[in-house]
């Protein structure tokens, strides 16, 4: 809880106002709007931004912004916190492995903004078991320019029910895994870099991850880098690079996984599971984006039946179908060739190209002609005057 102090309440309320916090002596100058509802509710509210510094903030370590956010009443509070550069443990003990949790009734939105031209480093070398950075439930999280420091031990930045995450320019050398998301979560990564022991990104009933630039390095040891399970979806929109997994993507129970923009795949046992464009008896698939998959009823070749009999035709840089995929006859021709008289022509033509003379405007086939009962030539054929349609 909180109290108002020192604010001429026989004036109007223009701003300056400040609330005194006195869970931790905290001093927070709010807007007029939020003083009054903190003054007739007792709830604070509206956004509010404050500071995590090693010297000289309004917290000095994060175990001081988590406690405070769970002392203090709130509601649909924006907090933003800006990260100083320096180092902050994740847990203040090597024995506490508890996780700091969050609800939309505590916070709707938290932020935790770094300065990108240092590093803010959380280091999570104190855990020894996959503890999250945070637990997040029915909210929005933010965290951006931050490297996640561990030292080696295991940890994972989040796990998320019925959330959204914005991670962008962020690292993490090692971690047991990234991110764990279910219930409909929704995930951004932009620009960031990952290292896992366990596994890498798990999106979990009906999630969703879109990934406009990122790397995850599985070390050799981690089994899936991106796993879409229950209904779940995937994009790669800007690009990824997937390293020494066990496999890069897998996608289970109808979910999907789709690769739209540039991505590169090295050192992984397995890139694709399902393979690439093929549906998984459960209905899940992985499409590279150029191909409508959308529905696993859907029907699709194999490229392995590309120009072959019974399978479909492929066409040539051009846009065209190859003339060796097409039957000799009239009408399939890969060219026109005009010379200035019949006598100019070569001396053996081809079937599937048509001859004009130009000084008449006969247009000629090269094909086979009877001659005699039983008995056929190849020479140039007069398709227009002559009517000849072998």
């Amino acid at each position: 809880m909180g109290r108002i102090v020192d604010y001429p309440l026989a004036q109007p309320l223009d701003g300056t106002e400040e609330l005194l916090s006195v869970q931790n002596d905290l001093s927070r100058r709010l807007t007029a709007e939020q003083l009054r509802v903190y003054n007739e509710e007792n709830i604070l509210t509206g956004d509010i931004t404050l500071s995590l510094s090693v010297s000289g903030g309004d917290f000095s370590t994060l175990s001081e912004v988590f406690n405070w956010i769970g002392k203090t009443s709130m509601r649909n509070v924006n907090l933003t916190i800006t990260v100083q550069p320096g180092t902050y443990n994740v847990l203040d003990a090597g024995t506490d492995i508890t996780s700091y949790n969050l609800v939309a009734s505590q916070v709707s939105r938290i932020t935790f903004a770094g300065d990108d031209s240092a590093t803010c480093y959380f280091n999570m070398s104190n855990s020894t078991v996959a503890k999250p950075f945070i637990t997040a439930t029915n909210m929005v999280v933010i965290i951006k320019d931050i490297t996640f420091n561990n030292a080696g031990q295991a940890g994972v930045i989040a796990v998320l029910d019925s959330s959204v995450l914005n991670m962008e320019n962020v690292l993490a050398p090692q971690l047991d895994h990234i991110i764990s998301a279910t219930n409909g979560s929704n995930v951004l990564l932009t620009t960031c870099s990952f290292g896992c022991t366990a596994y890498g990104l798990k999106m979990d009933s009906s999630s969703n991850l879109l990934i406009d630039d990122a790397v995850l390095n599985g070390n050799g040891i981690a089994g899936v880098a991106v796993h879409a399970v229950n209904n779940s979806s995937v994009v790669v929109r800007g690009g990824v690079t997937i390293t020494n997994f066990g496999a890069g993507f897998l996608a289970q129970n109808t979910s999907k996984i789709a690769l739209s923009g540039p991505h590169t795949l090295t050192g992984n046992i397995l890139n694709y599971n399902p393979p690439l464009n093929q549906f998984q008896g459960d209905g899940s698939y992985i499409t590279d984006g150029d191909l409508d998959i959308s529905s696993p009823d859907t029907k699709f070749e194999s490229l392995s039946n590309k120009n072959q009999p019974s399978g479909y035709v492929g066409l040539d840089t051009g846009g065209k179908i190859p003339t060796s995929l097409l039957p000799p006859s009239l009408g399939y021709t890969e060219e026109i060739q005009e010379y200035g008289t019949f006598t100019g022509f070569p001396a053996t033509g081809d079937s599937g190209t048509l001859y004009i003379a130009t000084d008449t405007g006969v247009l000629y086939r090269w094909g086979l002609v009877e001659t005699s009962p039983s008995t056929w030539a190849n020479m140039y054929i007069n398709i227009t005057d002559a009517g000849y349609f072998q």
